[in-house]
């Protein structure tokens, strides 16, 4: 087994129901490929926000779902053109939030680069201390198991694994 699927297999429970964040790119389709391989149950979710790609990732999204035979929903958001990537961010978590059921758990695919650079523009922000500790594994009903692997190994992952994103 793979060292990026050890890491998933420790923070995962093959009781528990999960919510893939799909975005259509690379980190969110090695991570539904790692669950459907690990047998775990999930589904996916993609967040349309109308922006300039949005409808090629949502295709993306909707292709990594069907090859994976997994249930996919795609959900459209209210932001208007040019939305700062906050307001994406922000609107895009209340949208995932509000679709889960009761006992689901959210899954995104940020990874180690992300978690770098929200450290930075918290630490530019002039952020106190909680703010400077980033992005954490898990946090309630919200999981992120690629958070200490690095983009480059996601890449290889996929390379080596025919992972079409």
């Amino acid at each position: 087994m793979t060292d990026i699927k050890n890491k998933i297999l420790k923070l995962v429970n093959k009781d528990n129901e999960y919510v893939l964040a799909l975005s259509g790119g690379l980190d969110s389709a090695v991570l539904a490929s790692i669950f459907n391989d690990l047998n775990l149950s999930y589904r996916t979710i993609f967040i349309n926000h109308n922006q300039k790609d949005s409808n090629l990732l949502q295709i993306s999204a909707e292709e990594i779902a069907k090859n994976l035979k997994t249930k996919h929903v795609n959900i459209v958001s209210d932001l208007e053109n040019n939305a700062s990537e906050t307001k994406m961010r922000e609107k895009r978590y209340d949208l995932l939030f509000d679709n889960l059921k009761k006992d689901e758990i959210l899954v995104t695919g940020h990874h180690q680069d992300d978690k770098v650079e929200t450290f930075l523009i918290n630490l530019f922000r002039g952020t106190r201390l909680k703010g400077l500790t980033s992005i954490k594994a898990e946090n309630d009903n919200l999981l992120r198991p690629l958070i200490n692997t690095k983009k480059s190994e996601i890449h290889d992952y996929a390379l080596k694994n025919n992972i079409v994103f």
